[in-house]
């Protein structure tokens, strides 16, 4: 069977399996095969169908990202793409929660400006060790953001959080805060070194995954 005849099979049974058998997960695979031959219009609205139908986390995500850049025979809608993302963070898919926090925290139109909403999503985001959210946490309060105050204390709990979780970025902004003795600690020159160390051996580590496409 040629490549063409099984890419055609392989679709007929995700579409069976999504709608006859009304599998979410198969929904979400259908949206994403049709992604990839470009079929973008019927993708959208398998999304839209497993978000409203099935409460799939992803899909919401994916359908709201539709909306916002007005893809695939969507018409643009960036209030109606927020609740989408809104409603994939309800249905605990984190990247939901990150979408809602950034634009709520940092959009400049006064209609999606909401500091408190925003900071409530990241930090939902991050207390669940997504480091997007953690690391514009830690970014916001460093340095202060609009109707974000610097918080160096907050900052400083935001980059041991992501050093925690492996980040290079998180260990060298806490050898920062150790050698400058911010953030609620004091100079400490073996933590600064100790976390230097630690983010150097991350990077590395991180750049031979890439080398070896792990």
């Amino acid at each position: 069977m040629g490549t063409k005849e099984s890419a055609t099979e392989r679709g007929q049974q995700l579409r069976f399996e999504c709608y006859k058998q009304n599998n979410p997960d198969e929904c979400q695979r259908l949206g994403q095969y049709l992604e990839i031959f470009r079929d973008f219009e019927k993708a959208g609205k398998v999304f839209k169908y497993n978000c409203d139908q099935n409460r799939y986390g992803k899909s919401c995500f994916q359908y709201a990202e539709y909306l916002m850049n007005g893809q695939g025979g969507v018409e643009k809608n960036e209030e109606e793409a927020l609740t989408k993302f809104e409603q994939s963070c309800q249905l605990d898919y984190l990247p939901g929660c990150h979408n809602v926090g950034a634009v709520a925290a940092a959009s400049p139109d006064k209609n999606f400006n909401n500091t408190d909403k925003g900071i409530e999503h990241l930090e939902l985001a991050c207390s669940k060790s997504f480091i997007p959210s953690c690391e514009l946490l830690l970014e916001f309060y460093f340095h202060g953001y609009q109707n974000i105050k610097k918080d160096m204390s907050k900052a400083f709990k935001c980059a041991e959080k992501l050093c925690d979780l492996g980040s290079p970025r998180g260990c060298i902004n806490l050898g920062v805060f150790y050698k400058n003795g911010d953030g609620g600690v004091e100079k400490d020159p073996e933590m600064t070194k100790k976390y230097f160390a630690k983010a150097k051996k991350l990077a590395e580590g991180s750049a031979e995954k890439n080398d070896c496409n792990c």
